[in-house]
């Protein structure tokens, strides 16, 4: 049953692909911020150096 349901939203992703300005700007902020969360996140692994 989920395959059908998977084929749809793939179809659905396909109609919905010319994002608004807004929305592009929103995803790349959104996408720049988890980066540089992540970056932050081996930075500070990396200076406590596995003490845990």
């Amino acid at each position: 049953m989920g395959g059908g349901s998977g084929g749809s939203t793939m179809s659905e992703k396909k109609r919905r692909l010319p994002l608004t300005v807004k929305e592009r700007r929103a995803i790349h902020v959104w996408a720049k911020a988890l980066k540089e969360k992540l970056i932050a996140l081996v930075i500070r692994r990396d200076s406590q150096g596995g003490d845990r």
